[in-house]
């Protein structure tokens, strides 16, 4: 959970006084701002904030399957939901650690539905109970169902999906997905 709070984290907004009190008043607010300058005069500006992909990686590192068909499988289903999250309005109320999280949920559900989709493992490596994700595992799950975004009916997903029925990203855009997650799936795990 670190790691979502170092870049979702807008409560704790830092001032260069901050880091200026920090240094024990070695160097003035001043030279902090001119040297946070310099560093993104050398990044060329280029930053970014991380999306559900940056924490998917993470994810599915944690959780990958032995069979090397199964992680595959996995990997492209979890980027396939990441990818349809974003055209959704919906999905934007939630962090990307949250999305991927969901993501990740639904994924396992549909190619495993008989087997507990979060386990202790996920929830270490997330620090997400399965009641945290459940409003976002159901809009993923929606815009696998439906394959249209809520807001907009008349805007289809075609292009992804059409990206993800290709064989090199095992066609899992065709999988079908399922209508109703159990209830005891969406029970948080005891410790």
């Amino acid at each position: 959970m670190e790691c979502c709070r170092k870049y979702e984290d807008d409560v704790n907004v830092h001032k260069a006084e901050n880091y200026s009190d920090i240094t024990d008043n070695t160097y003035t607010s001043q030279q902090v701002v001119e040297m946070e300058a310099n560093i993104l005069k050398l990044l060329k500006f280029e930053m970014g904030s991380p999306t559900a992909r940056t924490f998917l990686r993470r994810y599915i590192t944690a959780c990958r399957p032995r069979d090397p068909a199964k992680a595959k499988k996995l990997e492209f289903l979890c980027s396939y939901l990441a990818e349809l999250s974003l055209m959704d309005y919906d999905c934007t109320m939630f962090k990307p650690s949250v999305v991927a999280a969901a993501c990740l949920f639904v994924a396992r559900f549909t190619i495993s539905p008989n087997t507990r989709p979060w386990n202790l493992t996920l929830h270490r490596n997330t620090g997400y109970n399965v009641s945290d994700l459940e409003c976002c595992i159901f809009s993923i799950q929606d815009l696998q169902l439906n394959g249209r975004f809520g807001r907009w009916p008349a805007l289809e997903e075609k292009a992804i999906k059409d990206k993800y029925r290709h064989c090199k990203l095992e066609s899992v855009s065709a999988m079908l997905p399922l209508n109703e997650i159990p209830d005891y799936f969406l029970k948080d795990i005891k410790q």
